[in-house]
């Protein structure tokens, strides 16, 4: 037949509703089909966009094609579900419909509008994180509480991190010890949830960095090349500036005569208070020996002022105790004894 056409329209029914939330699996529409041949006909029908939704019959099955008496019109159901494992981004989807036959091929039908529910995208981006600190836990401790070492060998290690997405599930903190500007890889500890800090402990004095990096509720995190050439900058893993890190310190005393014994301690924790007594010499063969009324103690260089709190200390001349408060470096104590005969003279 040289003259004719196959048109079709969709007629009614132009929205479906294919959400899941309300067990809507399929959508039904009809469309109206015009045969201006005068002789039989077999169409099929063609959804544009393959790759959300598919047409099937009224059991879900792939549609088959249709058949149309020539010089007809006829109505044909036909139905449209998802395809699976399609995402959605959005809400309601618009596609087109259109028919095929032997002479012609995508004919337009018009269009149909279908809803969906959007998709829950998997969020393949760790966190970022910033502002990473590492720093010496510090406690007071006096010293003579040797066997209590709660603040010795610890770095807190706090940042801050970000997912906007699915959340943080849990962060790690990566330890290298720094050598002549070479990072060695040391271990590896993790929160508990999306806490963001965490405490090392049992640690030698040294020069350490961290690396921090999380791990999304989707269980993406940064890969080996990423935390390798992490900086102090933010990012999926971001780290702290090196330090050296020194948990144990050394006092010693120096003076300009010999007139006081030597300190019974040498040694004090990071943190710690360091109590010792001066002692002055026996009083023997007529000699005096008499303690300063004075003394000086630096630390880390510094000369430090009288006081109680943390970098300070007390001296009491009568009994010779001093003290020094919160140590956070190497002391030097410098006390100038006297000695004296007991006719009056003065020793040096």
């Amino acid at each position: 037949e040289p003259h004719g056409s196959i048109l079709g329209s969709i007629t009614s029914n132009q929205t479906g509703d294919l959400r899941e939330t309300l067990n809507n699996n399929i959508a039904e529409f009809t469309i109206e089909v015009i045969n201006s041949y005068q002789s039989q006909r077999t169409f099929s029908l063609n959804i544009s966009d393959t790759s959300h939704f598919k047409l099937v019959d009224s059991n879900g099955n792939d549609l088959s094609s249709f058949t149309i008496e020539g010089g007809t019109t006829n109505t044909y159901t036909f139905y449209v579900k998802r395809v699976d494992n399609a995402i959605f981004t959005n809400s309601s989807m618009t596609t087109n419909i259109s028919l095929s036959y032997s002479e012609a091929s995508n004919v337009n039908c018009g269009n149909i509008t279908l809803l969906v529910d959007e998709s829950e995208l998997e969020d393949t981006t760790p966190p970022v994180i910033s502002n990473v600190l590492a720093s010496i836990a510090n406690a007071t401790r006096d010293v003579t509480s040797e066997t209590d070492t709660s603040s010795v060998g610890q770095i807190t290690v706090t940042w801050n991190g970000v997912d906007a997405e699915s959340g943080v599930k849990k962060y790690y903190v990566n330890l290298y010890s720094v050598l002549e500007n070479t990072e060695t890889y040391v271990d590896t500890y993790s929160t508990v949830g999306d806490e963001t800090s965490l405490t090392i402990s049992d640690l030698a004095d040294g020069s350490y960095v961290v690396k921090v990096y999380g791990e999304n509720n989707d269980g993406y995190k940064p890969n080996d090349s990423e935390i390798n050439s992490a900086t102090t900058s933010s990012g999926v893993c971001s780290k702290s500036n090196s330090g050296t890190y020194n948990w144990h310190h050394s006092v010693s005393l120096t003076s300009n005569s010999q007139y006081i014994n030597a300190l019974t301690n040498t040694k004090v924790n990071r943190g710690w208070n360091y109590t010792t007594t001066l002692t002055k010499y026996s009083n023997t063969n007529n000699y005096t020996y008499t303690l300063p009324s004075t003394i000086t103690v630096t630390m880390n260089g510094s000369t430090l002022s009288t006081g109680t709190s943390a970098g300070r200390y007390q001296y009491n001349s009568n009994t010779g105790v001093v003290t020094v408060y919160g140590v956070t470096g190497n002391v030097t104590i410098r006390a100038v004894a006297t000695r004296s005969s007991s006719g009056g003279g003065c020793g040096g």
